[in-house]
């Protein structure tokens, strides 16, 4: 059986460079992430803790965790996405799957999410017209990750720090329909697209 190969849904639609109005600094940027390992773990009854354990992580609801392959996401009480980048294809996946069995659930998402990273000084101007998260800095800080519907697509929340940088998850299939929403969104304070 021919071996997938990962591919971006956005592939061919990123234009670099800077874009829209204000100044010629532009304090958005938008980049994409490619060639993450994505894979959802859902602990099984009564095995949170024995799982959080196994990996080596605090299940702290909405905050994401140091793994040794990576980082923890929370979604769900007793459910994470596992995120890693630079690993071979599938490599997460069945680590997870070897380690976590009889522990917990394990899916691989990495050909189905897409992932954006949204960083600079106007980036929670941009988010606050289409999200229903409180992203002030009193309330969502570094660390801290959540899901909410923004423009009517699913997206995981994850601040990476102060700037603000936000990593931004969603279905593939939603990804173009998000970068078009994103784009139009931080086009009023001008916004730079880097190479992934």
């Amino acid at each position: 059986m021919p071996e997938l190969s990962r591919r971006s849904p956005l592939e061919g639609v990123l234009v670099e460079g800077r874009h829209g109005a204000g100044p010629p600094d532009a304090p958005v940027v938008i980049a994409e992430r490619r060639g993450l390992s994505l894979v959802q773990v859902i602990a099984r009854r009564g095995k949170e803790q024995a799982m959080a354990e196994c990996l080596g992580f605090d299940p702290a609801p909405g905050r994401a965790s140091a793994v040794d392959a990576g980082t923890a996401l929370w979604l769900a009480p007793g459910a994470w996405m596992i995120v890693a980048e630079g690993l071979e294809e599938a490599a997460l996946y069945r680590s997870l799957l070897d380690r976590l069995q009889g522990l917990a659930a394990v899916i691989d998402q990495s050909h189905g999410r897409a992932a954006l990273r949204l960083s600079g000084q106007r980036a929670r101007d941009v988010l606050a017209k289409g999200c229903r998260l409180d992203l002030h800095p009193r309330a969502f800080t570094p660390g801290m990750c959540a899901q909410s519907a923004v423009a009517q697509i699913g997206v995981l929340f994850h601040q990476i720090d102060e700037v603000p940088t936000y990593d931004l998850y969603m279905f593939a299939g939603y990804a173009l329909d998000f970068l078009e929403w994103l784009s139009a969104s931080a086009a009023e304070f001008g916004y730079r697209i880097e190479g992934s």
